[in-house]
């Protein structure tokens, strides 16, 4: 899939060669464009992203980009840098310098520059005539015996010669070197002037990374350049090329660790030792691909829609007819790709999501209590963003595919957050933003129902339940849109037995008992949380756990005790004429079953607990009970 990515890329750099420039983002620090004739004729730019510095010469900006990228060490890759073993010269070619603030002028900007000067001269006459002969590492020399080396060494000569005739041309000219002497003997005259000048710009600008100089030449010159540093370097290791058909095929430097310190990836029991090779031209449209796709940005979700992959535009309007869907990656800290997968069909664009209030929960509107309304969700965006809130402590991090753990935050985003966040991220994924609702079932069935209960134990403050009860709601309103029969039917049994023990509870003068196990456990939950409410140490305190005795019940008999324990501790703060209450608790006492607490139970019971109570309701409806 990645290399069907690849040719696309290809193609649509051959149609739009400005994606590579338009997307290439320019590093912080001080850029200055020099004159070979004149080392005070300068023009200068000062990338600062702290302060959003822009400029409103696009057309110096511009130019700065194209030398910049036509001058940098690929990939970052300090190992693939042309000033080694030191390291500290950054640039790839003769007509630039790049270094680091500190290294030229130190912390203070009061260092002296004698060193570097000394060290820069040295590079121009050591680093880069040995750089240049790097070229012919590309080509791979097999043999052992000296004639046959010797004839494989003719080989690569007439292969560079005819394969890259305008570079091999470029590299040998005497305008070449005319143009290194010319530029070796501005640094040897001028370097104190220059350096010294940019000193006073670093200052004024408070530069702090990087110091970029760039000679005023035709483009043309840094491309050769590029070509000649480039080539040589686009494979991981020149160990592993191969000549195939006149074409030599190697090791792409993305993705792919292999070289003398991790010989752990060779591939010992098959025939070839190395997982993919790749064409030469294909490896620079892999590195461009890359550096693209970084511009996007790492640690983020990254979607590319079929019919315009990369960015407005970049489509036909076949492919924009008959394409749907996208593909989706996620790029690591260094760049690498650490997710990739594409799906043949487009979210839905008109999705809406309704939550039932069937717990009857209230809300204050002008000092009055009265049924919450909740708005209807619309796109998975505000869906994501309320189960990032009522499930995850709004820690739930922006990007699913990130493999890395969040960190957990006491009280807010438990370990066991993190846990059913880890083994669910890329169901919740799959779900807010690829739309397909198969890998999150076992998320809102399971879960989700955990996610509840751990709040309840250990992030919910006394019994301020509500921001739970949105989250019950908003499970089952989940479970419905997926069309899950359990679910359905939950919600269905909890508005019945609401309903129907709301009615049994109003009853006078009759014998009333549970009719099942449903409303046993669910009146279970509203006589429980009736009871805790008593308690003034909650009230005040707002304790973290305090239904930990009715949620961890591991069977009716325990939960019964537990009732009765509370019916005990805070019976005195209860009016003994309110005969509803006492009702109630005669209903769970004599109610005998051998259900398991878990399930639709443990649902029903959760539900009784998160549910508007129905014996403040009776309560506010009679006279002084």
């Amino acid at each position: 899939m990645l290399k069907d990515l690849v040719r696309k890329f290809t193609k649509v750099v051959e149609e739009h060669p400005r994606i590579l420039l338009d997307n290439y983002e320019l590093k912080e620090g001080l850029y200055v464009k020099l004159s070979l004739h004149d080392p005070l004729a300068i023009e200068t730019l000062v990338i600062d992203k702290k302060d959003q510095t822009v400029t409103e010469n696009q057309r110096l900006l511009r130019w700065f980009r194209q030398v910049d990228s036509l001058s940098s060490v690929l990939n970052d890759d300090m190992n693939k840098c042309v000033d080694i073993p030191k390291k500290k010269i950054h640039n790839t070619n003769f007509l630039s310098l790049f270094v680091k603030k500190d290294y030229l002028f130190g912390k203070d900007d009061k260092q002296e520059i004698g060193e570097a000067r000394e060290h820069f001269l040295s590079f121009l006459n050591e680093n880069i005539p040995k750089s240049d002969n790097r070229l012919f590492e590309l080509y791979p020399i097999t043999a052992k015996k000296k004639d046959e080396r010797q004839q494989q060494e003719a080989q690569r000569e007439i292969y560079f010669t005819e394969s890259y005739p305008e570079l091999m041309k470029y590299l040998s000219s005497e305008d070449r070197k005319a143009h290194q002497q010319k530029v070796l003997r501005f640094w040897e005259n001028h370097f104190d002037t220059v350096i010294e000048n940019v000193r006073e710009l670093v200052s004024e600008y408070k530069v702090s990374n990087y110091i970029k100089l760039f000679f005023d030449v035709e483009i043309e010159n840094y491309d050769k350049e590029y070509e000649l540093y480039i080539l040589p370097r686009i494979f991981n290791v020149n160990t592993f090329n191969r000549l195939i058909d006149d074409e030599i095929v190697g090791l792409p430097a993305y993705d792919v660790s292999m070289n003398a310190k991790k010989p752990f990836f060779e591939l010992k029991t098959m025939k070839t030792t190395v997982p993919t090779r790749t064409a030469l031209e294909e490896a620079i449209s892999i590195k461009q691909l890359y550096q693209w796709l970084q511009r996007q940005g790492k640690f983020k979700e990254i979607t590319l829609p079929f019919h315009e992959i990369f960015g407005s535009g970049t489509g036909d309007e076949k492919a924009r007819n008959v394409a749907k869907g996208a593909y989706y990656l996620s790029l690591d800290k260094n760049g690498s790709i650490q997710y990739f997968d594409n799906t043949p069909f487009e979210p839905r664009e008109n999705w809406m999501l309704t939550i039932d209030n069937i717990l009857n929960i209230q809300e204050k509107q002008n000092d009055s209590l009265i049924t919450k309304s909740y708005p209807v969700l619309v796109g998975k965006g505000e869906v994501r963003k309320l189960i990032n809130q009522l499930f995850f402590g709004n820690y739930m991090p922006n990007n699913l595919l990130d493999t890395e753990a969040p960190k957990p935050k006491e009280n807010i985003f438990t370990v066991e957050m993190i846990s059913v966040y880890v083994m669910n991220r890329q169901a919740l994924f799959d779900f807010l933003v690829k739309d397909t609702d198969k890998t999150i079932r076992p998320f809102l069935q399971k879960y989700s129902q955990q996610l509840i209960e751990n709040q309840l134990l250990k992030t919910t403050k006394g019994l301020n339940f509500r921001k739970v009860a949105d989250a019950f709601l908003l499970r089952l309103a989940l479970l419905k849109e997926i069309n899950d029969r359990e679910g359905m039917e939950l919600a269905d049994q909890i508005k019945e037995v609401y309903s129907s023990l709301k009615e049994k509870l109003a009853t006078r003068g009759e014998l009333i008992a549970c009719e099942n196990d449903e409303e046993f456990f669910f009146l279970a939950g509203q006589v429980g949380y009736y009871l805790l409410s008593q308690s003034e140490v909650a009230k005040i305190n707002k304790n973290f756990g305090i239904a930990e005795p009715i949620i961890k019940a591991r069977n009716p008999q325990v939960l019964k005790n537990k009732i009765a324990d509370l019916f005990d501790t805070y019976k005195h703060a209860i009016n003994f004429e309110y005969v509803a209450f006492k009702n109630a608790l005669s209903m769970v006492q004599g109610y005998e079953t051998s259900a398991k607490l878990e399930g639709k139970n443990k649902n029903m019971l959760l539900a009784g607990l998160l549910a508007n109570n129905i014996f403040y309701q009776k309560a506010e409806n009679q006279t002084n009970k």
